[in-house]
Parts: structure tokens; C-alpha cells; sequence
């Protein structure tokens, strides 16, 4: 019985002490704080996008239906974001060639460098496209 809540001790140390709840088993002190940052981000990026959301709802009337797709067009790189951090978070620190790394890497690569740029100027233009259209009446 001692051996099992020694056990249970240790679980619950590991799981508190590096943060990994969003990958359950996975304890490498590697990517300790990675998996706080990265669900960070995500809520940053998601309450902002909400934020932007928000703002095209009360703007939405007032649009003609050619800039209602082209501002979803323009937050489309922002969605991609999210999805991309919400799988990247999800496959923890997986053993390298494997198809979680593989997907991993892949997000790694377009949020840091294809998806910052298309989404910053999107969320701008299209941020001007709800500010024009809510006050233009």
C-alpha cells in the first residue's frame, strides 16, 4: 500500500512540477515550460481573434457581401494559427521521425515563420474594413 501512494506521490509531483496537462504521461523536463507558453498563446491569440470576431458581428449588416469574404479571407491566416498552436501543443515532445513530430515541426514552421506576417496584415485590414464599415453609415 505504501509503495502505491509513493507512486501516487510521484505522479503527482511530475505532473505538477513540469506542467504538462495538455499530454497526459509525458514528463520530460525538456519542454517544461513550453506547454505553459504555448497555452498561453493560444488563449492570446484566441481572445484576440474573439475581439476581431466580436467586431465583424457588429459591423456585419452594414458590409456588402464581397467584403464579408474578403474580411473572413483576411482572418483566415488567424484561424490557421489557432489551429496550428492547439496542435502543436497537443503532441507534447514525441520521439523525432514520428508523424506527431512530423505534424509538430510542421506547425513549428508556419507559426514562426510563414503565418506571423499574413496574419498581422490581415487582422489590420480587415480590422479597417469593420472600423470603416461600423462607423461609414
Amino acid at each position: 500500500m505504501q509503495s502505491w501512494v509513493a507512486e501516487a506521490g510521484s505522479f503527482l509531483n511530475g505532473l505538477c512540477s513540469t506542467g504538462t496537462f495538455l499530454v497526459p504521461g509525458e514528463w520530460d523536463a525538456y519542454s517544461a515550460g513550453m506547454h505553459g507558453i504555448w497555452l498561453l498563446l493560444l488563449c492570446a491569440v484566441v481572445l484576440a481573434l474573439f475581439g476581431f470576431v466580436y467586431l465583424a458581428f457588429l459591423s456585419w449588416p452594414k458590409m456588402t457581401p464581397k467584403k464579408r469574404i474578403a474580411s473572413l479571407l483576411l482572418l483566415a491566416p488567424d484561424f490557421l494559427f489557432v489551429v496550428c498552436i492547439a496542435v502543436s501543443a497537443s503532441c507534447g515532445h514525441p520521439p523525432q521521425g514520428s508523424r506527431c513530430f512530423n505534424t509538430q515541426f510542421l506547425c513549428g514552421v508556419l507559426i514562426v515563420f510563414i503565418l506571423p506576417l499574413p496574419a498581422l496584415l490581415g487582422t489590420l485590414v480587415a480590422l479597417g474594413m469593420f472600423i470603416h464599415a461600423r462607423f461609414a453609415s
